[in-house]
C-alpha cells in the first residue's frame, strides 16, 4: 500500500488499546500526511500526544472536525460510530473509509486465522497463537486482543498472523481476507450498538466474504446458529465439535482428535489439560484444529496444553482466604460466558458477583440458570437495578447489592463457608466504574490480596 504524500485521517485514538494512535504511526512511516482526531478531551493522552509531536503527526482533541475531509483516506478506530456526520460527508464525497484492522491488513505479506464469535475469542486465539509458536513457527498475536494490528505491522509484516476479530472491526474491512477463519460461538451481545441479532449476526459472517475454496471455516458445530453458517461460505468449511464426531475435531471417550480427509491425530486425553469447562474443551478443538491445518505438530498441541492454565480474567485462581476460593472472571461481560463459568464450579457453593455498564442484554436467561447453581448473588453497577427486578420477580431472596468490589469481597467472607467458591463474572461491561474488564480484575486481585494479608 503506497501512502507516500497521501493525505491520512485517523478518526479515534483507541479507547485502552489505542488503535488509532498506532495506525496514525503507522501512516506517517509510510510516508502519509497524518492528521488524528479524536472527539474526548486530550487530558487522558498527554503521553500519547507527546509521542504525536515527535512524529510529526498534526492532531485535534474534543471535536471531529470537517478537517478530516481534507484526506485520500479515512481510517476509524473500532468503536467509532459509522454514522457520524463527518463519515456520512466523506462518503458523499468518495473518500475511501476503512478500519484499522483493514488498514493493518494492506501491509501484510503472511497469512491470516482469524478467530472470532461472541464468547472464546481471546482463549482461542491465544491457544492458536501457542500451538505454532510451539511448533518453532514464525508466528504472531494481536488484534483485538489486546495488539493493534497497526502497531505490529510497523516493524513485523511476514509469517503467520493470529488476530482475533471484532465485530466492530468487522464493519469496516473490504480486503481482509484470512486463510482460516475460527468462528467460536454466536449470541446475544452488542444490542446497544446493533438494533437487532441478525444485524449483528449479518457483521460477524463478514469474516469469510473475501475467502475462496482454497481457504478454511472452522464452524463450532455444538453451536447451531454458527453450524447454519456453512450453507453460505466460500471457502472449506470444518467442524469441531464435544457431542458428535465431525469431519475436524472433536471430543470421544475423552479423547480430543483431528480427523478430515485421510488424517486421523489423537491431540490429547481431556485429563491432562488444565482447563475446567466443557466450553474450553470446544476451544481447544477449534485452536488445534486451526493451527494444525496452519502447519502445527500435534506434539507441540499436546504438550502446550498440558502446561496452559488459561487467560488472566478468564477463571484466573485469585486467592484463597478463609477456605473461599476467589476466581476472577471479569473478562465474562455477557450471560453466556457467567453461565459457561457457573457450570465449573459445584452446585450450591457459588457466591456469585453480577453488575457493570448495560450493552442492553436480556438476563433472565442467566438469572434462571444462576438461582439453581449459587449459594448466593451480588449485584454491582450499573446494571444491578436490572438483575434485581429479576430477582424479585421469581422470588430469589439470597442477594444483596453492594456498592464496590471490596465491599464484595467482605460479604463473602461473612456468609461463605470453607470450600465455597467466589466468582466475580459480570455478566456486563465494566465501564460504569473502570477503565476497563482488565482493569475490574486487577483490581479485585489486589483487593483479594490485601484481605488475605489482613486474615493472616
Amino acid at each position: 500500500m503506497n501512502l507516500l504524500n497521501k493525505r491520512v485521517s485517523v478518526i479515534g485514538i483507541g479507547s485502552t488499546k489505542f488503535s488509532g494512535f498506532y495506525a496514525a504511526l503507522l501512516a506517517k512511516k509510510e510516508g502519509a500526511k497524518v492528521f488524528l482526531s479524536e472527539k474526548k478531551g486530550e487530558e487522558r493522552f498527554k503521553d500519547l500526544i507527546e509521542d504525536l509531536r515527535k512524529e510529526g503527526v498534526e492532531y485535534e482533541f474534543g471535536k471531529n472536525s470537517e478537517r478530516i475531509l481534507n484526506s485520500d483516506l479515512i481510517v476509524v478506530s473500532p468503536g467509532v460510530p459509522l454514522n457520524i456526520p463527518v463519515l456520512k460527508e466523506a462518503r458523499e464525497k468518495g473518500i475511501e473509509i476503512i478500519g484499522e484492522l483493514e488498514f493493518g491488513f494492506r501491509f501484510i505479506n503472511g497469512e491470516v486465522i482469524a478467530i472470532t464469535g461472541t464468547s472464546g475469542k481471546s482463549t482461542t486465539t491465544t491457544l492458536t497463537y501457542l500451538f505454532l509458536k510451539n511448533s518453532g513457527l514464525p508466528v504472531t498475536i494481536g488484534g483485538n486482543i489486546g495488539i493493534p494490528l497497526s502497531k505490529i505491522v510497523r516493524d513485523k509484516r511476514d509469517g503467520i498472523f493470529v488476530l482475533e476479530v471484532s465485530c466492530f472491526q468487522l464493519e469496516t474491512i473490504k480486503r481482509f481476507k484470512p486463510h482460516v477463519v475460527i468462528f467460536v460461538s454466536f449470541h446475544e451481545d452488542h444490542l446497544n450498538r446493533y438494533s437487532t441479532m441478525e444485524e449483528y449476526l449479518e457483521v460477524k459472517k463478514r469474516t469469510f466474504i473475501n475467502q475462496t475454496d482454497k481457504d478454511y471455516a472452522i464452524l463450532n458445530y455444538d453451536d447451531k446458529t454458527v453450524r447454519n453458517l456453512s450453507n453460505n461460505i466460500n471457502s472449506r468449511v470444518l467442524f469441531f465439535s464435544t457431542k458428535k464426531e465431525v469431519e475436524g475435531a472433536y471430543l470421544t471417550n475423552g479423547k480430543l482428535l483431528i480427523q478430515f480427509d485421510n488424517i486421523k491425530k489423537e491431540i490429547i486425553d481431556s485429563k491432562d489439560i488444565l482447563l475446567r469447562g466443557e466450553f474450553n474443551i470446544r476451544n481447544i478443538l477449534g485452536a488445534s484444529l486451526g493451527a494444525y491445518i496452519m502447519g502445527a505438530k500435534v506434539e507441540a498441541i499436546r504438550k502446550t496444553l498440558k502446561d496452559f492454565k488459561g487467560l488472566e480474567h478468564r477463571l484466573q485462581y485469585a486467592g484463597r482466604i478463609k477456605g473461599i476460593t476467589f476466581i476472577n472472571d471479569s473478562k465474562s461481560t455477557k450471560p453466556e460466558s457467567t453461565i459457561a463459568a457457573l457450570s465449573a464450579f459445584p452446585k450450591g457453593r457459588i457466591i456469585l458477583l453480577l453488575g457493570g455498564s448495560s450493552k442492553k442484554t436480556d438476563f433472565h436467561k442467566l438469572i434462571n440458570f444462576s438461582v439453581d447453581r449459587v449459594k448466593y448473588i451480588l449485584l454491582m453497577g450499573e446494571t444491578a437495578p436490572e438483575f434485581e427486578k429479576i430477582l424479585k420477580e421469581i422470588g430469589f431472596k439470597s442477594y444483596k447489592k453492594v456498592k464496590n468490589l471490596r465491599e464484595a469481597v467482605e460479604v463473602a467472607l461473612n456468609i461463605g463457608e470453607k470450600g465455597d467458591f467466589f466468582l466475580l463474572s459480570p455478566a456486563c461491561a465494566s465501564f460504569d466504574m473502570f477503565v476497563d474488564f482488565e482493569d475490574r480484575g486487577e483490581k479485585f486481585i489486589k483487593i483479594v490480596e490485601e484481605m488475605s494479608e489482613k486474615k493472616s
